[in-house]
């Protein structure tokens, strides 16, 4: 029983051995960032919440961007907002991505 559990121990030591730290990803300047508008479909919901997330633990800005996240609301469309310029990217079902997509 006790070699059992001293091999288990020296096993496991020799996994924890070969882990590290991954390096740190450089980040990007604040001059270098892209800014980008995110448009949601509703008010802000459980949902959306890894977009949130994502901007409050800072990965946006260290994959270049700084994004903005733009809640909707009742009348306000994604999809007739992106082509006008209003944000470069928005959220909506897949149903209605596919059906605006069709109508060009």
């Amino acid at each position: 029983m006790i070699r059992s559990l001293l091999a288990l121990c020296s096993t496991c030591l020799l996994l924890l051995a070969g882990c590290n730290k991954a390096p740190e990803p450089q980040k990007a300047s604040e001059a270098q960032l892209t800014p980008v508008r995110f448009l949601t479909d509703w008010y802000p919901q459980p949902e959306h919440g890894g977009f949130y997330n994502a901007l409050v633990r800072g990965y946006y800005k260290e994959a270049g961007l700084d994004v903005t996240i733009e809640p909707g609301g009742p009348n306000i469309y994604p999809t007739q907002r992106v082509p006008v310029g209003a944000g470069e990217f928005g959220m909506a079902s897949s149903d209605i991505v596919l059906t605006t997509n069709a109508e060009g």
